[in-house]
C-alpha cells in the first residue's frame, strides 16, 4: 500500500489536485450518517480534489 502512495506520488508530483490514500474508510452517504454505507480499500486514488487537506478518512459529500 505504501509503495502504491508513493508511486502515484511520484508519477503525479506536478499536478496538485490529487489525493493517494489507503487503509481507510470511504463514505459516501450522508443519508447513513457513516455506520453503514463505508467501504475500507487498501489503496485509492482521487483526482481534482484539494490536496492540502489532511485527511483521516474521505467523506465524499465534505469533497465537493
Amino acid at each position: 500500500m505504501n509503495l502504491l502512495i508513493r508511486s502515484v506520488q511520484s508519477a503525479l508530483h506536478d499536478r496538485s489536485d490529487f489525493f493517494a490514500g489507503g487503509n481507510m474508510f470511504v463514505y459516501y452517504s450522508r443519508t447513513q450518517a457513516m455506520n453503514q454505507d463505508f467501504r475500507g480499500p487498501d489503496f485509492f486514488v482521487t483526482l481534482d480534489v484539494d490536496s492540502s487537506r489532511e485527511r483521516k478518512v474521505w467523506v465524499t459529500w465534505e469533497e465537493e
